[in-house]
């Protein structure tokens, strides 16, 4: 028996998760969407954070981290982990969230599993951080410190900031817009929780993240008594872990809604 949707099929734009989130020939907005729960004169918006991103990306051309890449984020929710999550995916590498509870085995087992080439940290995790690249034979000059706020050398780690190019490098960055490869081209690796052995890694393409994006912003519109521009402002409270897939979803539904 074959079951179909109630819904009309959505048109799922083939393309990179930034064209997506930053559309050509759109402004993008000076609206604050993150913002710091405890410091609520920390946030990004939009605009404010497209130059972060592609500073970020032409630093990791300058390392030479190579398209398909994974690069690991292990750090807990701050504003600029969306800025990380859409530089990496966004020009072609691989995002790896991990754990920030994880011990320094099991950042070890994802590091090797998912050939990580660089790490970005949080400075409360740098030694599980140093610990388990130290294992794998990962360079400690692969390690960047990864907050919110700029922080000074630490264990011979440097600040990410440290990496990414200038303001100028940004205004002549552009990216792949990945228009017959967005199906094919990974943008994270989602790690199971383990259950029957090891977590495993999930590949999730770039047309998978923007076709769940598309089709959790069609429901919530369905199910509200207000239309698309008429509905109140929504604020949504981000206890959502940001390496979890369920918290890297938000990452790009946020950018998209503007909530």
């Amino acid at each position: 028996m074959t079951y179909k949707s109630i819904y009309p099929l959505l048109d799922i734009p083939e393309t990179n998760i930034l064209s997506y989130v930053f559309p050509k020939g759109e402004e993008p907005s000076d609206k604050p969407i993150w913002i710091d729960a405890k410091e609520r004169e920390l946030s990004l918006s939009p605009r404010q954070a497209l130059p972060w991103i592609k500073r970020l990306a032409v630093g990791l051309d300058r390392l030479n981290i190579g398209r398909g890449e994974a690069v690991m984020i292990f750090t807990p929710n701050h504003i600029f982990v969306p800025v990380a999550y859409l530089a990496i995916v966004g020009s072609g590498r691989v995002f790896s969230g991990t754990n920030p509870a994880y011990t320094v085995a099991e950042v070890e087992y994802q590091i090797r599993n998912t050939a990580t080439k660089l790490i970005l940290t949080h400075p409360s995790l740098l030694e599980t951080a140093i610990q388990a690249a130290k294992r794998t034979g990962l360079p400690k000059d692969r390690i960047f410190q990864f907050s919110d706020h700029a922080c000074d050398r630490l264990h011979g780690v440097e600040d990410w900031r440290s990496l990414s190019g200038s303001v100028h490098d940004a205004d002549q960055y552009s990216w792949d817009t990945m228009s017959t490869t967005s199906k094919t081209t990974v943008a994270t690796i989602n790690y199971s929780s383990g259950t029957t052995g090891l977590p495993k890694g999930v590949c999730v393409s770039h047309y998978n993240i923007i076709a769940n994006s598309e089709q959790t912003i069609f429901m919530r519109d369905q199910q509200n008594l207000y239309s698309p521009t008429s509905r109140p402002e929504e604020r949504w409270l981000g206890f959502l872990p940001l390496y979890h897939a369920y918290g890297k979803l938000s990452l790009t539904e946020i950018f998209d809604t503007g909530c």
